[in-house]
């Protein structure tokens, strides 16, 4: 039976007594900050290594940009080598001049009209093409490609032409956004 409290009385309870934590009550939860705290690391994880490999890619990408750039140029200035006609060697050589600089530059500034008239005098023609051509080494400033050239050259010599196979080791450099040649020599 239970008792009552006497009239006039208001009967107090005892608050209630706060049970002690158990291993067995506090292992759940534990349990679920370790799973919390272990899945945040792995997302943290995935998420640097994705950032590492995208960073990987944009620079293969820009190197790989770079060297079509530095192909591009080299193809272009010794293609133009490759096509002097004595009808058309001023025109050819300002071109020429235009993706030079350097030591390369400083051999077509002393072209003069001597240069012009044994063109002329020879009848001079030569037609060819960059028949490969591969980086050697690049960098953000400057690099160095190996060209092989095929070209034909026809004169009051040879008026049926005379084959001529050569290699040039070409040497670039970055200017204002431009790869221009800064040296191009002939290598065995």
């Amino acid at each position: 039976m239970t008792e009552r409290p006497a009239k006039g009385t208001t009967a107090v309870e005892d608050p209630p007594v706060p049970e002690e934590p158990t291993p067995e009550r506090d292992a759940p939860s534990r349990l679920w900050k370790v799973c919390a705290a272990a899945l945040v690391l792995l997302v943290l994880g995935f998420a640097a290594l994705g950032i590492l490999s995208w960073q990987r890619v944009r620079h293969a990408d820009e190197a790989a940009q770079r060297d079509q750039d530095v192909l591009a140029a080299a193809r272009s200035e010794l293609e133009l080598m490759a096509n002097l006609r004595h009808d058309s060697a001023r025109n050819s050589l300002d071109q020429l001049r235009a993706g030079a600089t350097g030591a390369f530059l400083a051999q077509f500034a002393t072209a003069d009209t001597a240069f012009f008239a044994l063109l002329d005098q020879g009848q001079v023609d030569s037609t060819g093409r960059v028949a490969a051509a591969a980086v050697q080494r690049a960098d953000d400033k400057s690099a160095d490609v190996l060209v092989a050239v095929s070209a034909v050259v026809r004169n009051t010599d040879f008026p049926a032409g005379q084959a001529r196979d050569y290699r040039a080791l070409v040497s670039l450099t970055l200017q204002n956004g431009h790869w221009l040649v800064a040296d191009a020599r002939v290598v065995p």
